[in-house]
């Protein structure tokens, strides 16, 4: 199904209310902007799922003796939650489009600033040599590698933590002696 399929002006102003009355908009703390509804009424939330046509359905999920199951609508993947945000704006009241400006602009900033980057986190320069590319993401491959090897080992010795020559890989390391 096409994000834009079900967007018509009278879906999209049923879906902005409900999300409006029980939406919310967060970030992670890794930057993801996330987007999230939770509700007693299954048809309700599948409507608004198939409405925007992206994101994850999931439920029933209990809560206790007692109380109603619900069934929740979430969506994790920023440049759809950018563009749901885009369209549910208009039906937004102004206290969830300022939540929804504040996420966004936190995301613009930390995808600009890594963006320009010239270093990894780790300290190796991105150059043509030592960059790639993997679902969207600029990545290093020294670093790839020294997970990987960290990883082998790590499974090699059962989990065990030993002092190797793999050093700097997330608290993993240590230097010998």
């Amino acid at each position: 199904m096409s994000i834009t399929q079900n967007w018509s002006r009278e879906n999209l102003a049923w879906a902005g209310g409900l999300f409006e009355g029980e939406g919310c908009i967060s970030q992670k703390t890794w930057g993801t902007a996330v987007m999230r509804l939770q509700m007693t009424d299954e048809d309700t939330v599948r409507r608004f799922a198939r409405i925007v046509g992206v994101g994850q359905l999931s439920g029933p999920h209990e809560h206790g003796v007692g109380r109603k199951q619900t069934w929740i609508w979430s969506l994790c993947k920023s440049d759809y939650v950018i563009a749901i945000i885009a369209a549910l704006w208009p039906f937004l009241g102004i206290r969830r489009q300022s939540k929804a400006t504040e996420v966004m602009k936190t995301f613009g900033e930390r995808f600009g600033k890594r963006r320009r980057a010239s270093h990894c986190l780790y300290g190796h320069e991105f150059t043509p040599e030592n960059t790639f590319w993997s679902k969207g993401h600029r990545s290093c491959r020294e670093c790839g590698r020294r997970k990987s090897r960290a990883y082998y080992w790590k499974k090699k010795n059962n989990g065990a933590q030993h002092i190797h020559q793999f050093t700097g890989i997330a608290g993993i390391g240590f230097t010998q002696e």
